[in-house]
């Protein structure tokens, strides 16, 4: 199982990626509709795990306490 920190990488590194995939002159030729659903579900899961909590100090001690078996 992955922490959230881990997590957190993953959604990041493939909200890069995503946007990447993109051009400038492929992005400036987007309608503000189509700018707007870019990489629409990789932001959304970077920001879920940021407005969750999962990612705030307090949840990764407990996930590094825990992983070393500490209770």
């Amino acid at each position: 199982m992955k922490t959230s920190y881990q997590q957190f990488i993953e959604a990041n590194n493939n909200l890069t990626k995503c946007f990447e995939s993109v051009s400038f002159e492929q992005y400036s030729a987007y309608s503000q509709a189509q700018k707007d659903g870019l990489c629409k579900a990789e932001r959304q899961a970077v920001s879920s795990l940021l407005s969750g909590g999962q990612i705030g100090f307090a949840n990764l001690i407990k996930e590094r306490l825990e992983a070393a078996g500490h209770k």
